[in-house]
């Protein structure tokens, strides 16, 4: 071998080398990357927007839909639940001590622009 042989075979490793520690760095940049993105998944699905509830009581507000609702129900009833869709309410109410010694369950849907009940939903056993 001649040393012409020997300095190529040098400069071949040193090469060698360099792509070695180009795609070492690469492969941990890609990692790093990846983790990046799984967290700022993890992320969006877990944080809680208070932006969202002022833009919706602001939106509220802006219909006219402030001030309190008072819904006349008997006595012996009581609200289980309440969801809002919208500019709508549906109010879960559980009368104890009817007729028939049962509880009954009624759904009721509140218009909460002029706060009266729009709806009423009663299953009947039948």
């Amino acid at each position: 071998m001649s040393d012409n042989d020997a300095s190529q075979s040098d400069d071949a490793v040193e090469d060698h080398k360099g792509l070695k520690a180009v795609v070492i760095i690469l492969g941990v940049l890609l990692i790093l990357g990846f983790i990046a993105l799984v967290g700022g998944v993890f992320y969006q699905i877990t944080k809680e927007d208070p932006e969202d509830d002022v833009s919706a009581t602001a939106s509220l507000a802006n219909k006219g839909l402030s001030g309190d609702i008072i819904l006349s129900l008997p006595q012996g009833a009581s609200i289980i639940q309440v969801d809002l869709d919208g500019a709508r309410a549906a109010v879960l109410v559980q009368y104890s001590g009817s007729p028939g010694g049962s509880d009954v369950r009624e759904i009721l849907i509140v218009d909460l622009a002029s706060g009266r009940v729009v709806t009423r939903l009663r299953a009947q056993d039948g």
